[in-house]
């Protein structure tokens, strides 16, 4: 598998190899649309970075699977996101990630404890999948800001709930 910024020039040179079954996009939308669009239809494509950039994805062709962080703790996000594109509703797909992705990416912005302390680790607690804390000097969230983040993700609405099994 292809991962990240490989050169096109690389690209060009290995695209008839056998033994390259794969792209990982992690970089550029620019650069991902390339290649998409020059070896989509060769390889399988797989999106990083959440369900607001595979939905970018989508619309270029080819990029039928994506990496999300939602997953580990509220997979009815991008669950969501990908039955309305399954559907052909891209309108529904792209309502999901504005009010799911967008508010939780910007929070992450402005958490003491970081975008991964919020999605890897904060969200997952709050599902009820691990505990939250990680080694030093990684900052952790304080039982207030846990709070904080639990009415944060209430107000976004029943997606962001924990799913109790």
């Amino acid at each position: 598998m292809f991962v990240g910024d490989v050169p096109v020039r690389t690209l060009e040179l290995l695209a008839d190899d056998q033994n390259m079954w794969a792209f990982k996009e992690d970089l550029g939308l620019d650069y991902t649309h390339e290649v998409i669009m020059r070896w989509g239809d060769r390889w399988p494509m797989v999106g990083g970075g959440g369900v607001k950039r595979h939905h970018l994805l989508w619309a270029h062709g080819h990029c039928d699977t994506w990496l999300d962080g939602f997953c580990r703790a509220f997979p009815a996000v991008p669950q969501n996101c990908w039955a309305a594109l399954q559907r052909g509703d891209v309108q529904s797909a792209w309502a999901e990630v504005m009010q799911c992705e967008n508010p939780i990416r910007d929070l992450a912005k402005h958490v003491r404890y970081g975008g991964d302390g919020l999605v890897k680790h904060a969200m997952v607690e709050t599902a009820g999948v691990a505990p939250r804390w990680r080694r030093a000097p990684a900052p952790n969230p304080t039982e207030k800001e846990m709070d904080e983040l639990r009415t944060f993700l209430t107000a976004l609405g029943p997606q962001t709930q924990p799913v109790r099994i």
